[in-house]
């Protein structure tokens, strides 16, 4: 029962961390202004420079540091926004968060190095060890 179980998660380690090995190179060579799924009107998903990138807006896509108000000498911003909420790059993490009163736009990109160490690891151990109890 063990031999099963840990055969069958080294089968999902090594499927999971080919997957995470495949979308971080198509995230080298695609970017969600071109290329994304659409899930919603209100939900996108795209890769980007070792990225998954989740975002709401399609004509504006992810959110990278451009100008969403002007403000004045006294620090006050135009279009004025209601909410802002921002979260740096750090851990592989990035959000932001802007609502206005007559629009909203927030970004959320991941790492995919994180599911390519969680699952890629695992999975290298996993063949190592069968291949040298297979040949060995």
């Amino acid at each position: 029962m063990t031999t099963r179980v840990l055969r069958l998660a080294g089968v999902a380690s090594c499927l999971l961390g080919g997957a995470s090995l495949v979308l971080f190179v198509m995230s080298l060579v695609l970017n969600p202004w071109d290329h994304r799924v659409s899930l919603t009107d209100d939900f996108h998903f795209g890769l980007w420079r070792g990225h998954a990138v989740f975002f709401n807006d399609s004509e504006y896509g992810p959110y990278q540091g451009s100008v969403v108000g002007l403000a004045d000498a006294d620090g006050n911003v135009d279009p004025p926004l209601e909410r802002e909420i921002k979260w740096g790059y750090s851990f592989g993490g990035y959000f932001r968060y802007f609502h206005r009163t007559d629009a909203t736009l927030w970004t959320l990109m991941l790492s995919l190095l994180w599911p390519l160490a969680i699952f890629g690891l695992p999975a290298v151990i996993w063949l190592r060890l069968w291949w040298r109890r297979g040949n060995g």
